[in-house]
């Protein structure tokens, strides 16, 4: 990738560049802040609790490395100034005043490319590539066994090292270890275990162990392996007696490198796992998606009402459709429409309705004609995604 066209001193009006340790007491409340990291960008807000508050802020960040290989937060100004102005005390202290860069600084390029440039192409850095797998696995496992591989939640303590040092390294893998390797569920193993044809016994296996009992997923110098090999390595000096003092490590460069191995190894593992389950994961990704928006319906209709006939449509088979605005009428709200024809020769007709007449015969200055009411249609594809023409 290229640096950006112009020359970096012609950002430097929009930007303003701070020592990272602004972050540590932000990631210390984090009830009441979110600071999420990736390779080349950040992004620290306030947790929405529903209260109100008189210190709210929402900084987007990049980074900038120093000559001696340090990285500094650079922000753009009216993030800071305008948007989180009660704030602007807390960062005057580690505002960098004549910082010495280092040259050429892709990372940082990267960032304004996107950011500055609006090149939407840029692609996403490898924790944002990470989740996003978890997601789709977690999708397709659901969507074939009924259960997530990984518990489903987000990862909001996963942060890059704040510090060049070995101690920050370790501290970022024991996170990850609880995201990616305790995060693991035994159970929706054993039932993957059960697609691929075997019964899988795990109770006193390790995660990983148990996952590497399933017939298909990766096998022999996968870099899913190799990834989890690392992570349990420093997890392992993170968490276990007292750790070696801390050294100047890369820490930062270092761990986007076992991100994207981490990466590689579940684009194999789902590649393995839409094989063993009959379906792919940008499909099983939709359906789960759609899913979280279909109505729900909490009681029954009362036998009164046209919708009870609804179940009548069961087991035809629709020949076409209708659909469109229904006629105008002026006591009515404008309105979509559609009529279903089934091969059998019945139809049905489905129109909305309100109790826009009341309305307008209790306050004459409402307009029924000026109301529209439209039907929300949530499409679910089908698992093998032949109906999907997005």
């Amino acid at each position: 990738m290229t640096a950006p066209a112009h020359d970096l001193a012609d950002y430097d009006r929009f930007i303003e560049f701070f020592d990272q340790a602004v972050m540590a007491a932000y990631l210390q409340q984090s009830d009441r802040f979110v600071v999420k990291t990736d390779h080349f960008e950040g992004h620290l807000s306030s947790r929405d609790d529903g209260s109100e508050r008189d210190d709210w802020i929402d900084i987007r960040f990049g980074y900038r490395t120093l000559s001696n290989g340090d990285l500094a937060i650079a922000i753009f100004r009216p993030d800071l100034y305008k948007k989180s102005s009660a704030h602007v005390s807390r960062w005057a202290g580690f505002r960098l005043g004549d910082p010495q860069w280092a040259t050429p600084d892709e990372r940082y390029s990267l960032w304004l490319r996107r950011y500055f440039d609006a090149e939407w192409g840029v692609e996403d850095g490898p924790r944002a590539q990470l989740e996003a797998l978890v997601a789709t696995i977690n999708a397709l496992a659901a969507e074939t066994v009924g259960l997530a591989l990984f518990e489903p939640h987000e990862c909001e303590a996963l942060t890059f090292p704040l510090t060049q040092n070995t101690h920050r390294y370790q501290d970022a893998h024991l996170v990850l270890y609880g995201f990616l390797i305790d995060g693991l569920q035994k159970e929706c193993i054993v039932r993957i275990g059960a697609k691929a044809g075997v019964t899988l016994n795990i109770a006193s296996d390790k995660t990983f162990s148990a996952l590497r009992k399933v017939p298909g997923v990766p096998e022999g110098d996968s870099p899913l392996w190799a990834a989890f090999e690392k992570t349990s390595e420093q997890r392992w000096l993170a968490g276990h007696k007292t750790r070696p003092t801390a050294t100047r490590f890369s820490a930062f460069e270092e761990f986007t490198e076992d991100l994207k191995r981490w990466v590689a190894g579940l684009r194999e593992l789902l590649s393995c796992l839409e094989k063993i389950l009959g379906m792919k994961g940008a499909v099983a990704a939709k359906r789960h998606t759609a899913k979280q928006y279909l109505p729900v319906i909490v009681a029954p209709p009362q036998a009164n009402y046209s919708i009870a006939t609804l179940p009548r449509i069961v087991g035809k088979t629709v020949a076409r459709v209708e659909s469109g605005f229904r006629r105008k009428h002026p006591k009515l709200h404008q309105s979509e429409a559609m009529i279903l024809h089934f091969t059998d020769g019945s139809s049905l007709g489905i129109e909305t309705g309100s109790n826009i007449v009341n309305l307008s015969d209790d306050y004459e200055q409402l307009d029924p004609t000026e109301f529209h009411v439209d039907f929300i249609l949530q499409w679910v594809p089908t698992p093998d995604g032949s109906d999907d023409d997005t």
